[in-house]
C-alpha cells in the first residue's frame, strides 16, 4: 500500500511540475504542490524535481528490499507520502495491490 502511495505522488508531482515549470503555485494548485505548505510554492523545477525524485526512491527502496533507507533528501518525502496521499485518498491506495 505504501509502494502505491509513493509511486502516486511521484507521479502526480512530476505531472505538477511539468504543468507550472519554474512559475509560482497558489494554495491548492495542481494535484500535490499545491497541497505543500505555503513556504514551498516559490520553489523551482529543480526543488519540484527533487521532490519527486525522492518519492521514486522511496518507491524503489521498498520494491527492491521490502523496507524504506531514508538518506537526508528523502527524510521529508516520507512523512506526506504517509500522511498526505492517505488522507485525501484512502479508498482508492486501499483497493489496489501491492
Amino acid at each position: 500500500m505504501l509502494r502505491v502511495a509513493l509511486e502516486e505522488l511521484s507521479e502526480q508531482i512530476w505531472q505538477d511540475g511539468a504543468a507550472v515549470d519554474d512559475a509560482p503555485l497558489g494554495r491548492g494548485e495542481g494535484r500535490v504542490l499545491g497541497l505543500l505548505p505555503p513556504i514551498t510554492f516559490r520553489q523551482d523545477r529543480r526543488w519540484r524535481r527533487q521532490m519527486a525524485r525522492c518519492f521514486d526512491d522511496l518507491a524503489a527502496d521498498l520494491t527492491e528490499t521490502g523496507t524504506v533507507q531514508q538518506d537526508a533528501e528523502q527524510a521529508g518525502a516520507f512523512p506526506l507520502a504517509v500522511g498526505g496521499l492517505l488522507a485525501r485518498r484512502p479508498a482508492s491506495v486501499l483497493r489496489q495491490k501491492s
